[in-house]
């Protein structure tokens, strides 16, 4: 008797238990059934795919599955050189269809510096500004970018394809170029070699001045021993020696000064 009652309870049990799964299994069923796909289609894979704040993977991991509840996804670029590109938000909670296809596409981003600063930034014939530049286009730059400055030479870029692409050019003098100076065109070569050569003079002409100043005081020295008249004439040519090259050598250095000022 006892051990058919046991055999009724457990047999009682086991129903229950199975009712208890079914239940389960339907509920997790119909849960399932209510998921949606989401296909995030995107220029940037590596990006993150956030459904109401909650990461869900790369845009490369999809496609993902978001409940019926979920109100907003969020793409956001990879951290590093593009934080200074905004995420991309779109709003679903009016959307039911499955696959949820969002075309998530960023703006590319071209900076554009250069040594020295203010130099032209062209395109083919097409002028962009001038540097520094930065640029905000839906499509890559497809062709060269050059980068112009007068009296150097013009440097060029090939840009890439990536969401943040960053070039800082350095500009190298151009010798063939004109300086245009009080109204006259002069050579930039010819204005260095008159500077060159009348720093030179002027070196020269004060080493003369030191050697006839110390030849002057060694044969006043004399006089003052010996006191020999015709020492008095050497002193004085000596003096105007050294007085002549010192002004050769003033002469010089006002024109390297004027020419640096000017």
């Amino acid at each position: 008797m006892i051990e058919s009652r046991i055999a009724l309870g457990a047999r009682v049990y086991c129903r229950m238990l199975l009712a208890v799964i079914a239940g389960l299994l339907i509920v997790l069923t119909d849960a399932r059934a209510q998921n949606r796909t989401l296909d995030v289609r995107s220029n940037a894979p590596e990006a993150g795919v956030y459904a109401d704040g909650v990461w869900l993977g790369r845009v490369a991991d999809g496609p993902f599955q978001i409940g019926p509840a979920i109100r907003q996804i969020r793409v956001a670029p990879a951290s590093g050189a593009t934080w200074s590109l905004d995420p991309l938000l779109f709003d679903v909670s009016g959307l039911e269809e499955s696959p949820l296809v969002l075309e998530a596409r960023f703006r590319l981003v071209y900076q554009f510096d250069s040594a020295p600063s203010g130099a032209e930034v062209r395109q083919g014939g097409r002028v962009l500004g001038r540097t520094p530049l930065r640029l905000s286009v839906e499509e890559p730059l497809d062709s060269a970018v050059g980068v112009y400055l007068d009296g150097f030479k013009a440097a060029s870029v090939m840009p890439g394809d990536a969401l943040w692409n960053r070039y800082l050019l350095e500009l190298e003098r151009d010798p063939s170029a004109q300086a245009v100076a009080t109204g006259y065109v002069v050579e930039t070569g010819r204005r260095d070699w008159v500077s060159i050569a009348a720093a030179t003079s002027a070196m020269a002409a004060g080493a003369l001045a030191i050697h006839f100043r110390t030849k002057a005081d060694n044969r006043f020295n004399d006089y003052q021993e010996k006191g020999n008249l015709v020492l008095k004439s050497d002193i004085r040519r000596l003096d105007v020696q050294s007085g002549v090259a010192l002004g050769a050598m003033q002469l010089g250095l006002g024109v390297v000064v004027f020419r640096l000022a000017f």
